[in-house]
């Protein structure tokens, strides 16, 4: 972990140590995916497991303010490209509204042919397997079941600086739909032709407990997605851990 993550890690901790038991936890799971597909683009070209840790904690007893420290990865169960990932964020929350920090880590075989597989090395945009992002969301404002987020790369091996927005609509009985727009590494351009927004992803996804008994029950989800970009069409099953 670099200097900049301990010292969040330390405020984030200083914050809950003032708070309820109630407020402050720590959550772990896992989902198992048939394929990584990731902001329309398919990340993997098998079955993944994508582990997760995070701690959270709130700053007021209403729950309004908060923050969430974790880290998430993905890890391809097949053979060829298998889409290794290993990220770690930051969420600052304020009702409907956050801010996330993200560093995600593409190993060379997700990035450039030359960057370097040593995790701590930060340098060069072509040599890192680092990416730094930061999103900012707005999600059930007024009630309503709507979210947005627009995410930017400020550094890292995204030599490009992309910008991707989305926005998802949720229906009753668990049913989303979601519209997404990007440029530069979430697009695809012909030699020569100049970077532009295009339309990336348009989905609809499903979730639901599936009862295994009368008192356990596995999250499932599944999701139809097209990419008009890129003209491809997915289809992908999950289940939660």
């Amino acid at each position: 972990m670099n200097r900049v993550y301990q010292l969040l890690f330390c405020v984030v901790l200083a914050g809950g140590s003032f708070l309820p038991a109630a407020r402050a936890q720590f959550s772990v799971g896992a989902d198992f995916v048939s394929r990584y597909l990731w902001r329309g683009q398919l990340l993997a070209s098998g079955p993944a497991l994508q582990p997760s840790l995070a701690f959270a904690t709130s700053f007021d007893t209403a729950g309004v303010f908060g923050a969430e420290l974790g880290a998430w990865g993905s890890y391809g169960l097949g053979s060829g490209f298998d889409g290794t990932e290993a990220d770690l964020y930051l969420t600052l929350a304020a009702g409907p509204l956050s801010i996330t920090f993200t560093d995600y880590y593409f190993p060379s075989d997700s990035t450039f042919a030359t960057a370097s597989d040593n995790y701590l090395k930060y340098g060069p945009s072509e040599e890192t397997g680092h990416v730094f992002e930061g999103m900012v969301s707005l999600e059930g404002l007024g009630g309503l079941p709507f979210s947005a987020s627009v995410a930017y790369n400020f550094a890292g091996a995204d030599l490009q600086n992309s910008l991707f927005v989305d926005l998802s609509y949720t229906l009753d009985a668990g049913v989303e739909l979601g519209l997404s727009l990007g440029n530069g590494w979430y697009t695809f351009e012909q030699e020569g032709e100049e970077d532009s927004f295009g339309l990336v992803n348009l989905s609809v996804g499903y979730s639901r407990p599936m009862a295994l008994s009368p008192k356990y029950a596995l999250p499932v989800f599944g999701k139809v997605a097209l990419n008009p970009d890129l003209e491809k069409l997915y289809i992908v099953f999950g289940v939660s851990f």
